[in-house]
């Protein structure tokens, strides 16, 4: 394996021995502090945490940053629970945004199909929409009928709570802000085609409802108030890409501490379509649904996943195919949220991507470290345990629609 120092630029060699019992096809990788990659500027080098290495599945080809000293080859490493006689993998305890509370959904917002090969049932995630024939939904068979009406209700008694959240994740990381987010109220599946029913919401009642610890209450009320479990809800609709390189893998990312949602787990690339993108200048605070369009939503909602995979991974949009939309997914330890993902052809090779990323994009201190899993291994990705375990539920989503709607390269 090659180690590289982007300190100094010299190289070390180290042996290797692939780890037995793994069930992931090798391919390469890369790793890093999230601090190297801002500006530009590299501060001082320090080994990798191999326990992020375990858990991205990197390659013996991969690069990381590395320092003699600092090395523990061989070892059992910190941060780390392993486990070697059972696998020969690290099982890593990773924090995400849904350990201090797991607001369950009602019973009718999880499908049995939801159910993960040799798992049982998964909690996590459960797919709102699945495309209903084989290769992807493209932008012209996507709608969008889009109206106040489909806003979040209002629960009076609820308002105060939200404001209080939002001021303690302030204090806990004063780099959120509040933004606008287009809100899912309903889809539809119509003539070939998909109607989504969409809204407006916010960041700030995102996490105020459905991260809220009263999450469940609220789900209740919904039902109670509206026979609709998600009506006191932000619910604002995400994005998310499965990423597919011109040699046959799938991009992960590793999320870093500093964002606010799943951090230190694997994930997608992916994030939010954006109202203030298609209600060009108009003030983000004074957006509302008479400024919008459905063809202009439409727009930015496939335009936005793009984007998305720039900032984060760092590859050109030329490289990149038309977004298909598989479906959407939901988000069980955020009461539900919705995410729609993506298949998206990228004409660079897993090594090309890598030396990319390595550079850094826009948006590169939301990931620490990025990794490639073959198609073949994406395919049975739900039959590993181990490795499921660690995505985190937009990722979850997103594979198992690929897993069902399985577009080709060629689509």
């Amino acid at each position: 394996m090659q180690c590289f120092s982007r300190d100094s630029g010299e190289t070390a060699r180290k042996k290797f021995k692939r780890l037995p019992g793994s069930g992931w096809s090798w391919v390469r990788g890369a790793e890093w502090p999230p601090a190297r990659r801002r500006n530009g500027r590299f501060p001082e080098s320090r080994a990798i945490r191999r326990s992020q290495w375990l858990s991205s599945r990197l390659a013996p080809e991969a690069c990381f940053r590395f320092r003699e000293s600092d090395a523990w080859w061989g070892k059992s490493p910190p941060f780390i629970r392993y486990n070697a006689a059972a696998s020969h993998r690290g099982n890593v305890t990773t924090r995400s945004e849904g350990e201090a509370h797991q607001p369950p959904t009602s019973p009718s917002s999880v499908p049995a199909s939801s159910s993960v090969k040799g798992s049982g049932m998964d909690l996590d995630v459960s797919l709102m929409v699945q495309c209903p024939f084989a290769g992807g939904l493209t932008q012209e068979r996507v709608h969008v009928e889009i109206s106040a009406e489909y806003n979040r209700r209002v629960l009076l008694s609820h308002e105060q709570k939200i404001a209080d959240i939002w001021r303690q994740r302030k204090q806990e990381k004063p780099w959120l802000f509040n933004g606008a987010k287009f809100r899912i109220h309903s889809a539809q599946l119509e003539s070939g085609g998909l109607l989504l029913r969409l809204g407006l919401t916010c960041y700030k009642d995102y996490l105020g409802t459905n991260w809220a610890p009263e999450a469940r209450l609220l789900q209740e009320q919904g039902t109670a108030d509206f026979g609709d479990s998600q009506a006191y809800l932000a619910e604002p609709l995400g994005v998310g890409a499965m990423l597919h390189t011109a040699d046959d893998c799938f991009v992960f990312l590793r999320r870093s501490e500093q964002v606010a949602e799943a951090a230190a787990q694997v994930d997608i690339p992916g994030g939010h379509p954006e109202p203030k993108a298609a209600a060009k200048g108009i003030p983000e605070d004074t957006i509302q649904v008479e400024h919008l369009s459905g063809e202009l939503v439409v727009q930015e909602i496939f335009s936005s996943i793009l984007g998305e995979i720039r900032d984060e991974v760092n590859v050109p949009l030329e490289s990149l195919s038309r977004p298909l939309l598989l479906g959407i997914a939901r988000n069980h330890r955020s009461a539900g949220r919705p995410s729609a993902e993506f298949y998206i052809r990228c004409e660079l090779t897993s090594e090309e991507v890598r030396q990319r990323y390595l550079i850094g994009g826009v948006e590169a201190h939301e990931s620490t470290s990025i990794s490639f899993v073959r198609q073949e291994d994406v395919l049975k990705l739900e039959e590993d345990v181990e490795g499921w375990r660690e995505l985190c539920p937009s990722a979850k989503g997103a594979v198992k629609l690929y897993t069902l709607v399985r577009p080709s390269r060629a689509s």
